[in-house]
């Protein structure tokens, strides 16, 4: 008899510019990958939490529309060993998927770029 091993993949995609971001972070840090899909997996057990985000230091909520959340946060990155990745990233509550707007360390820039949310936003009303 054979046993499978089914592991549940979170969902995550790129707004934009927010893939070429990964691509080029990607060949820096060759943990990213892995440490997106640790990040998006707890993410979905802390949102299980009715305190979140507030409960957690790591992340900062945005904005809050009636379809979708749009947070800021601190990445784990292996490679750095450390909290010295940004991202921003859209939740829309009738998915789980999670939608990448900009990733960024915190070195390069201090602050997420406001026209990059700002078209995401425009997108999606």
């Amino acid at each position: 008899m054979r046993h499978f091993l089914f592991v549940m993949m979170t969902n995550y995609s790129f707004f934009g510019p927010a893939e070429h971001d990964f691509d080029r972070l990607q060949k820096k840090y060759r943990t990213l990958p892995a440490d997106l899909e640790r990040f998006c997996k707890f993410t979905l057990k802390l949102e299980a939490d009715k305190s979140f985000p507030a409960s957690n230091k790591n992340y900062a909520l945005l904005k809050i529309t009636s379809s979708f959340s749009l947070y800021k946060a601190r990445i784990p990155c292996v490679s750095l060993r450390g909290n010295k990745l940004r991202i921003v990233y859209a939740r829309h509550k009738q998915s789980i998927e999670f939608i990448v707007i900009e990733l960024y360390p915190k070195n390069e820039k201090p602050r997420e770029d406001q026209r990059r949310i700002a078209a995401y936003l425009e997108q999606y009303q």
